[in-house]
């Protein structure tokens, strides 16, 4: 289902009113061909060359005719559910699948743009879920989260501030390797495309005009950050014996607080910071050389601006570790 419902429209006044947006249940599927060309993008095919048109001269404005007035427009709420996204890199070199069981969205909006002042947006109530992800190379799982959710976020453009008070991960696994030939299976999921020029560095920023007050920093609120429940497995086939590790829990969770741009230098406040790893092993070949129950640290938090990081309790509890040398020493 696809539904708009009740717009409204004062052309007079420059006003738009949308009170409702709704997507519901289905799926969309993104795909490379063998050439590396996404399937949306081959839909479109190329105008034919033709030598653009000449410019017709706009006659300035009269000096004493004001400004348009800015287009404002008011968004009741938009909303996204049960929508299925699949992901296709068949090519044999880099073999890659990536779905999303189930994405939901949730916000409501003001803008204005147009006319003499700088455009206004306003963003609230936003929530986003993504469930059921999953990502695989060659047909090796390389990710696997139950769900990912941010809720109850805001956006205020003018003021520059965002707020999310909560953002969790929950649930899952993440598998990372190394092969014979040291190749990372991560950095493996987008190869290079050849003949690629290097970036083209980005010109330094120029400073504000004389008597234009910088802009103001963005500040970013984060009220409550949380992982949990995550597996983590590392295999590195380079080593002789080939080196397995794994996590059988990863957990972590915080709060944060910053400030970047403008004038000032970044701010960064991070409080409530606790991390656990529970199940912690590490093998080469048949032979446990680490094995612990638990390493967690809770309360720290961090200042950037008096640089100081504060670490009330830091534990490590249970297991054994194994050393020991071969008859060539």
């Amino acid at each position: 289902e696809f539904r708009i419902g009740q717009v409204s429209l004062d052309l007079a006044e420059h006003l738009a009113g949308i009170p409702v947006i709704t997507l519901r249940k289905g799926k969309i599927s993104l795909g490379l061909d063998d050439q590396g060309q996404l399937n949306w993008l081959a839909m479109l095919k190329p105008a034919p060359a033709n030598p653009p048109p000449t410019a017709a001269a706009t006659p300035a404005p009269s000096a004493a005719e004001p400004p348009a007035a800015p287009w404002q427009v008011k968004l009741g709420e938009f909303s996204i559910a049960g929508l299925a996204i699949d992901y296709a890199d068949p090519r044999p070199e880099n073999a890659v699948r990536a779905a999303i069981g189930d994405l939901g969205l949730f916000l409501k909006a003001e803008a204005t743009a147009g006319g003499a002042e700088p455009p206004l947006v306003h963003v609230d109530d936003f929530a986003m879920h993504f469930k059921q992800i999953s990502l695989e190379q060659n047909q090796t799982a390389l990710l696997y989260l139950d769900e990912i959710s941010l809720g109850e976020g805001s956006l205020d453009l003018p003021a520059r501030t965002v707020t999310l008070p909560r953002f969790t991960v929950g649930k899952g696994r993440i598998s990372a390797a190394f092969n014979e030939a040291g190749q990372f299976n991560w950095l493996r999921l987008a190869p290079p495309a050849a003949g690629t020029a290097p970036p083209t560095p980005e010109p330094a920023a120029k400073p504000p005009a004389a008597g234009v007050p910088p802009a103001p920093p963005w500040k970013v609120s984060l009220g409550q950050f949380s992982l949990g429940g995550i597996a983590l497995d590392y295999a590195d086939a380079r080593a002789k014996p080939p080196v397995q590790a794994a996590i059988g829990d990863f957990g972590l969770s915080l709060k944060a607080d910053a400030a970047a741009g403008g004038a000032e230098e970044p701010v960064a406040h991070v409080r409530d910071f606790a991390v656990h790893l529970k199940q912690i092993s590490l093998n080469q070949a048949k032979n446990a050389l680490l094995k612990l129950d638990d390493i967690s640290l809770e309360q720290a938090s961090l200042d950037l601006p008096e640089q100081t990081v504060r670490v009330p309790l830091f534990s490590i509890q249970k297991g054994t570790v194994s050393a020991s040398m071969n008859a060539a020493g």
